[in-house]
């Protein structure tokens, strides 16, 4: 408990006082949001707004883990590589869309369709990666159950790097490990 603590004292502080200074830093240097001069006037009060604050977020939130991970002497869990791994890789993708929006100097950064393809890939990446690093008990980082809530007789099988099929195969919905034959 007080590892998680540590952890979000940290990534508070970072975004606190790392969000205005990023943002200082955007300003001075002309990286803000570019508004079209044929659209709402509503909109023309965005104009200059620095983008990419996602950056602060995503780097505390892995910062302050790592500060965690370090207070606390454990290693970080495969699980939560996987996680970080994915939210890096999604905050990759609006820094691509807000760079091509600011070096292009206009609106449009990344597509509708090359956003949605490019996290389907990502997603696709995760949950491969999910279900290739088993524990000492065979349990994956994601289930394969149909069922978060309670335990069910549909399987889905899918053959891993091991040689393994997993599957539910007690009532609970806890997944165990099978030999393939």
């Amino acid at each position: 408990m007080r590892v998680i603590l540590i952890a979000g004292a940290f990534a508070l502080l970072i975004s606190l006082f790392g969000t205005p200074l990023l943002i200082r830093i955007l300003a001075k240097r002309g990286f803000g949001q570019v508004i079209r001069d044929d659209g709402p006037t509503s909109h023309h009060t965005k104009r200059g707004t620095p983008t990419m604050g996602g950056i602060v977020i995503i780097f505390a939130a892995v910062l302050a883990y790592s500060i965690a991970h370090v207070f606390s002497g454990r290693p970080p869990t495969i699980s939560a590589l996987l996680v970080i791994g994915l939210v890096i890789a999604l905050g990759l993708i609006g820094f691509i869309d807000d760079y091509l929006k600011i070096s292009r100097k206009q609106s449009l950064g990344l597509t509708g369709k090359q956003k949605l393809l490019a996290q389907a890939l990502i997603a696709s990446l995760f949950g491969y990666l999910g279900i290739q690093f088993a524990d000492l008990d065979g349990l994956t980082p994601i289930s394969l159950n149909l069922s978060t809530v309670r335990g069910t007789r549909y399987i889905l099988s899918f053959r891993t790097s091991a040689g393994c099929d997993l599957g539910c195969v007690d009532g609970h919905g806890n997944q165990q490990w099978r030999e393939s034959h």
